[in-house]
């Protein structure tokens, strides 16, 4: 692979004034969005539920109410995951927390608020520097991939400078807690993948993995297969995919 000059001084600057805004921001605000995109996840490994849509079926009765809890399905084993190392490294408060949220589903979007009233909100701090280290490991992902994309030394610094001090990134991710980057990050490192390798396969596999996170990815689904040289190739890379 070919190798790559080291950042400037001026990138380095603005990674860290990046980095600082971030972990200011991380612990600043807990939107009622972030509890439902780690409660359900976490019934999935604390209580074993694998079928998470027959679960908010039966706690909610109606399929309107519980399609507004609804995530795709491997947003549940990933989350589910990051809940459970946010379990292991939080105090054990941290489970009493997410029981009361969990068990408060509909009152937390009448009242955002109180969700931090409930027995073990003590950890919350933690909490959402836990679960939000996440989005952050993906952001750098992200960063990482677009600086080995991009050529220019002036280049590569505007695209640092907007992203240090990016609105858009800082409120969505940092602020609000959306989880749409996760699979950005699958798409960003499949674009990676192939400017680096010129090899679709890759790219389709990465792409196909956002689409059940996601749904949004699925419009880039078509381009890993279209960029594929020849029938065969292009075989290859939707067996893949």
């Amino acid at each position: 692979m070919e190798a790559h000059p080291p950042l400037s001084r001026c990138c380095k600057k603005w990674i860290g004034f990046g980095l600082f805004m971030r972990l200011l921001l991380i612990p600043a605000s807990g939107h009622p969005d972030l509890f439902f995109i780690f409660g359900t996840p976490f019934l999935f490994l604390n209580d074993g539920i694998f079928d998470i849509y027959q679960h908010l079926a039966n706690y909610f009765s109606d399929p309107a109410a519980a399609a507004e809890y609804s995530y795709q399905p491997l947003h549940y084993f990933i989350f589910g995951l990051w809940s459970g190392l946010t379990q292991f490294f939080a105090d054990p408060e941290y489970s009493v927390w997410m029981r009361q949220i969990i068990d408060q589903f509909p009152v937390i979007l009448r009242s955002s608020e109180r969700v931090f009233s409930y027995p073990g909100a003590e950890v919350k701090f933690e909490v959402m520097f836990l679960w939000k280290s996440l989005y952050l490991v993906c952001d750098f992902l992200i960063l990482l991939f677009i600086l080995k994309i991009i050529a220019g030394e002036k280049e590569k610094e505007s695209y640092v400078s907007w992203w240090a001090g990016s609105v858009v990134l800082l409120y969505s991710q940092y602020l609000f807690g959306q989880s749409g980057i996760v699979p950005v990050t699958l798409v960003v490192c499949g674009i990676y993948l192939y400017t680096t390798q010129r090899n679709a396969r890759w790219m389709g596999l990465c792409f196909a993995l956002s689409v059940p996170f996601k749904l949004f990815t699925l419009v880039l689904l078509p381009l890993p297969f279209l960029l594929s040289k020849g029938w065969r190739e292009k075989a290859k890379t939707a067996f893949c995919m």
